[in-house]
Formats: C-alpha cells, structure tokens, sequence
C-alpha cells in the first residue's frame, strides 16, 4: 500500500484523492491491518472510526515518513525530566538518521521526488504564472466584539 501511495502521488492525486480512492476500495487503514494480523498498537483508540475510512492526515502521515526509503531516524522526540511524560519534538539538528538500516519499502529517489511535491504545492495564493489571485485581500477579518 506504501508503493500505491506514492506512486499515486507522484502519478498527480492529491493527499484527499489518494484517501477517498482507498476508502472506496475497502482497504483497511494501517491501524485495523496492525489489529488484524495480532499486532497492539498502545495508544491507538480505533473502536470508533471506520476500519475502511482513509483520512487526509494518515496519506499525508505516510508520504512524509523517512523510514520508508531504509531510514532509521532517533531521537524524535525528547522529555524535559524523567518524572514528566509528555513528549517533545526535537531539533532536527538533535536526531540521529542512519541511512540504509533496513530493507526500503521505496526508492530513495522516490521519497525525495515526492518530499520536493509536497514542498512545492503549499504557497496555493499565487497562481502558476505567479501573479495572485484577484480577489487575494479583499476580505479583511472583523475583530472580535467585547
């Protein structure tokens, strides 16, 4: 399914098309296979959603991991004492990435083409011959009334 993904986003779908296409076959979601073939996820409540219903963010989650191209990246996150369970987010500079660690799902290539796809289609107010759209600032947000 990682392959599909990733060759559907590279072939032009967007992250919703990709979600809608594979609710519309009935493929489980990533949570309910792990369930399926004996494997707990901690942390995961599923028992409310659908098992065949693909959100945005789960494609979106699957295209920017690193893992998939033989990565394995440590040191993601942090804590700031060992009494306090939270978890942060580290630096990029802080995590340790080893290349090539295990058997890649996909090319490398591949998650760079799709990394550089993503990176370019989030500036979606200017238009391809890079003027702005006509009615970019028009509206203006009234301020809250006390």
């Amino acid at each position: 399914m990682v392959r599909r993904i990733y060759t559907m986003y590279l072939d032009g779908f967007g992250i919703e098309q990709i979600a809608a296409t594979l609710s519309n076959e009935h493929i489980l979601k990533p949570v309910y296979y792990w369930k399926s073939i004996g494997i707990n996820c901690p942390g995961k409540s599923c028992a409310y959603t659908e098992p065949t219903r693909w959100g945005h963010s789960t494609v979106k989650k699957i295209l920017s991991l690193q893992e998939y191209c033989g990565d394995v990246i440590n040191f993601k996150t942090c804590s700031k004492s060992f009494k306090l369970k939270k978890r942060i987010l580290n630096a990029e500079e802080d995590m340790k990435i080893f290349k090539d660690a295990h058997e890649a799902i996909i090319e490398r290539s591949m998650w760079e083409k799709v990394q550089s796809k993503r990176g370019n289609t989030r500036h979606k107010r200017i238009s391809s011959e890079g003027a702005k759209n006509f009615f970019s600032g028009f509206l203006i947000c009234s301020t809250p009334k006390k």
